[in-house]
């Protein structure tokens, strides 16, 4: 259900946009996600959410060179 957003603004975005929208939406999900984790500080935190949320530009970068609304993927 968090990645329709995402897939929804990666459709027509070009692959450098897709990367930094996939950070962003990383940050904010998995930070979102493991904030229960900030009662142990940010020190925590972060280590936590930062290789978690590295992966999401990947997925960002690689989408919008795949994906083609004329040209499906089989």
């Amino acid at each position: 259900m968090a990645l329709v957003p995402l897939l929804w603004f990666l459709r027509g975005a070009s692959p450098r946009r897709g990367a930094l929208l996939g950070l962003v939406f990383g940050i904010a999900y998995y930070g979102v996600l493991v904030s229960w984790l900030l009662l142990f500080g940010f020190i925590a935190w972060f280590p936590l959410v930062s290789p978690q949320a590295a992966y999401s530009p990947l997925f960002g970068l690689l989408f919008p060179l795949l994906w083609r609304d004329r040209r499906h993927l089989r």
